[in-house]
């Protein structure tokens, strides 16, 4: 929740700005750009999360009709994020699922607003690199690797800044499916995550 009231700050803040679109970037074309914002992971078996930050690339290209684009885009991400369970088999025990490397390819639609920002939506395919690891009671760790494919769903609002540069803030659930066992109890994480991010794009 808190991270749908972040990206719902950040698209307030640019729409509450319609000055920006005076030098509005046009539809359609190749973009590229860094992406940053925060990340929280969730497994279902945390009783400690921790917010982390995500940060990356995204690259596109927009088919542009009037007033509205539909594209493909791909991004790579990586983040700072974890998350902590206790006493999951036993008293004193603990577990931990921190991810790494994120690809994702998708598509996006959108539409126009006059005066305003283009707003959209987006779905798509997403791979993501994670590890966990178990430590007993008694103070033994085991731990495992596994690539995680999932769908991500995301929307967002792109103001243009000028004719070939945009500001885009955005929203998006990722669930990546389960992430089976690891420990002697064979522990298995559901692993989804939310993220509000921030794009500078530059058009070509």
């Amino acid at each position: 929740m808190r991270a749908i009231f972040a990206a719902a700050g950040l698209c307030a803040a640019l729409c509450a700005t319609p000055a920006l679109a005076q030098d509005d970037a046009p539809l359609g074309g190749f973009y590229a750009g860094p992406l940053v914002g925060v990340d929280d992971l969730d497994t279902g078996r945390a009783d400690k999360e921790e917010w982390g930050i995500v940060y990356g690339g995204v690259v596109g290209y927009d088919f542009a009709s009037p007033g509205a684009v539909f594209g493909i885009e791909g991004e790579v991400t990586d983040n700072t994020s974890h998350n902590d369970g206790t006493a999951l088999v036993v008293a004193g025990d603990k577990a931990r699922l921190s991810t790494g490397l994120d690809l994702y390819g998708g598509i996006r639609a959108g539409f126009k607003i006059d005066g305003g920002p283009l707003i959209y939506a987006k779905v798509g395919y997403t791979h993501l690199d994670a590890k966990a690891s178990y430590t007993s009671a008694a103070g033994a760790t085991v731990s495992g690797k596994d690539s995680l494919n999932g769908v991500r769903f995301g929307v967002g609002g792109e103001f243009g800044l000028s004719p070939n540069m945009a500001l885009r803030a955005e929203y998006r659930y990722s669930d990546y499916g389960t992430f089976d066992g690891v420990g002697p109890a064979a522990l298995d994480f559901d692993v989804d995550r939310q993220q509000a991010v921030v794009s500078a794009l530059f058009k070509f």
